[in-house]
């Protein structure tokens, strides 16, 4: 067992976007101070979501600790017009509640598959975690993965994320793994996190004032997403190579020095990855030592404990 390489979708990702990415967040453990007010949202939509695939009403549901909990921080820590405040985040849900009650929805999930962790072996020493928003059934009884993603915009640039994503390719080979059947797809349900309108002006749609139809503005999508049996085999295929460049990453680096000192590669500079790495600055100054223990927190990402996390 102590040979055994534990990975997920975010560590194999960061493998293959850069080495040193990978590095520093996965294998030391460490990251950048920085904003989480997306985070908690969507860790509260989430929760929202979970309590709803799981039968609750909506009243039940808009009361669970999470959205008490989220409303509080947002009251100190974000401005009143931001679109993540507690207030704006719940209408947009709760309007989603209502806009998608379980007998309107394009699949049923059966009981006990709602935020499913899973542990499945890539090969003798590789296993991959994960955790499913939920496995569900269409009308036709053929398997899904159901998994939410909030958003700031719905467009095409969002939904071609997940045409190719990895993600979705993974969950649905773990899905058949974990099933021990087929598994068609996956189902992305899309929640735009804009602010929505609340301002005194007539709305040229519904004829009242925005501060009376803000909530009838938010925007949701449903995408469905199939994968094919050469997708789901190339995909294992170039998740073992990552997982066993991540256990070579792991043996070399074990101190922030060695970021430097072994000369970690830098990939992201060539495939576009540096545009949206937390740690594109402290790169962009040479990757000191000392100035990397000044910049970074420790925060250590355990894959298994998150999959099967409470």
């Amino acid at each position: 067992m102590s040979d055994l390489t534990i990975v997920d979708n975010s560590i194999l990702t960061a493998v293959a976007t850069c080495h040193t990415q990978a590095a520093i967040r996965y294998a030391l453990g460490l990251t950048m101070p920085e904003d989480r007010a997306w985070l908690r949202a969507g860790h509260t939509a989430h929760e929202i979501l979970a309590e709803h695939l799981r039968g609750k009403p909506i009243e039940e549901v808009m009361a669970i600790p999470e959205i008490i909990s989220y409303l509080e921080w947002t009251q100190s820590s974000l401005p009143e017009n931001d679109r993540l405040t507690g207030e704006n985040v719940n209408k947009i849900m709760r309007r989603w509640l209502e806009t998608h009650p379980l007998s309107g929805l394009p699949f049923a999930v059966p009981e006990g598959l709602v935020e499913v962790g899973f542990g499945v072996p890539l090969s003798d020493d590789i296993l991959f975690v994960g955790r499913m928003d939920a496995l569900a059934q269409d009308a036709s009884g053929a398997w899904y993965v159901v998994e939410h993603k909030t958003t700031g915009r719905l467009d095409e640039t969002w939904r071609r994320r997940y045409r190719t994503s990895a993600q979705i390719t993974g969950y649905v080979w773990a899905a058949q793994q974990h099933l021990s059947a087929p598994v068609a797809g996956c189902f992305v349900n899309g929640i735009e996190f804009g602010r929505l309108p609340t301002d005194t002006r007539k709305c040229r749609t519904h004829g009242v004032p925005y501060a009376e139809c803000g909530p009838l503005h938010a925007r949701f999508e449903m995408l469905i997403e199939h994968r094919a049996p050469h997708q789901l085999e190339a995909w294992k295929r170039d998740a073992i190579t990552l997982a066993r460049r991540f256990k070579d990453l792991k043996s070399r680096v074990v101190d922030l020095a060695d970021i430097k000192g072994q000369d970690i590669s830098m990939y992201g500079q060539l495939n576009g990855g540096c545009n949206l790495c937390q740690f594109a600055d402290y790169c962009a100054v040479g990757r000191p030592e000392t100035t990397g223990r000044a910049m970074l927190v420790h925060e250590p990402w355990s894959p298994y404990e998150h999959a099967f996390q409470a």
